[in-house]
């Protein structure tokens, strides 16, 4: 580790005692992924975020005191030495990550008819399936720095955090979703050609913003971290009412994203015309209640979210780098 103390130094001489995110991970090998990590389970206090040498133009970079180089070093040896998390938090004497409110992002998705295709595969099949959904998935929920948190079916659900890249986590939501949708239609036609069906593998998927209590909640894998309120509760009833692979999203999910970012969005909701045909009237939003019955809101579980503003995001248009 002579390297990282000898850059260490040459960085206290240029940075005036704080390191930016992106010179941590250059310091210290970890992803930013495993960053995120370790300040979500409380192992690494929360950077402080501003525009860097004052320039308000300038994308905001989260900024961290020297000592986290020595922090992250000690986890990744006590991770080599076979401790768990919760062990190595006991051992650097932070073992009690606070409870915080903070804002966030969450993403669910459900994989539509499930049931169904569940029933009509055997089960080696199926579990075929789950394994080329998560393996199509995982990387772009890694690439996104998206956290994992607990989904009842077959499906995912994630939220992300504000973090120290300059990108706005709800659009890094929209990003996801986004993705998810475009890797679904690899998988349903390799499908289609290997049983010679006619099913289509749709994701239903979800999009809110907020806030919400993060905490961690043991798991048989060790510590996770864990959300308390109401905001994952909705987007995964949000999620129950989409079909047919739309992405649906809170109108604080849109209305809260950065204008460079939302005027990239093309999103809507869907009216019937006189003539009977159905149009998108763009940037627009409903109550949920205004897009369905009564009956059909208590039947589906709906009735909670019954005044919820949403939308359709209906694509995602390039940014001017891509």
């Amino acid at each position: 580790m002579d390297w990282v103390s000898n850059d260490l130094d040459s960085q206290r001489r240029r940075g005036g005692g704080v390191l930016s995110s992106k010179q941590l991970l250059e310091l210290t090998g970890v992803s930013r992924a495993t960053l995120n990590n370790y300040i979500a389970l409380g192992l690494l206090p929360r950077p402080t975020v501003k525009h860097p040498g004052g320039d308000a133009k300038a994308p905001r970079l989260g900024y961290f005191d020297h000592s986290a180089v020595e922090l992250i070093r000690q986890v990744g040896e006590l991770k080599r030495q076979g401790r768990s998390m919760a062990e190595i938090r006991q051992l650097i004497g932070q073992s009690k990550p606070s409870l915080r409110l903070t804002p966030l992002a969450i993403l669910v998705a459900d994989l539509q008819d499930s049931s169904r295709i569940r029933a009509e595969l055997p089960p080696q099949e199926y579990f075929e399936l789950l394994n080329e959904f998560w393996a199509l998935n995982a990387p772009i929920l890694r690439r996104l720095q998206a956290m994992p948190t607990k989904h009842p079916g077959d499906g995912l659900a994630s939220f992300f955090l504000p973090q120290t890249d300059g990108v706005d986590h709800r659009f890094r939501a929209v990003t996801c979703a986004v993705a998810l949708r475009e890797a679904m239609v690899d998988l349903s036609s390799g499908w289609r050609r290997r049983k010679n069906w006619f099913n289509d593998l749709l994701l239903n998927i979800a999009l809110h913003a907020g806030e919400e209590w993060l905490g961690e909640g043991q798991s048989a894998g060790g510590p996770e971290p864990w959300l308390l309120g109401e905001a994952l509760e909705q987007t995964a009833r949000l999620a129950g009412f989409a079909r047919d692979g739309a992405i649906w999203s809170s109108k604080a999910l849109i209305a809260g994203l950065p204008d460079p970012e939302r005027r990239r969005l093309r999103y809507g909701v869907r009216r019937c015309a006189p003539s009977g045909t159905s149009t998108l009237v763009p940037e627009t939003y409903a109550q949920l209640a205004q897009l369905m019955d009564l009956d059909s809101l208590n039947n589906q579980g709906l009735a909670p979210v019954a005044t919820l503003p949403i939308t359709e995001i209906v694509a995602l248009l390039p940014g001017p780098a891509e």
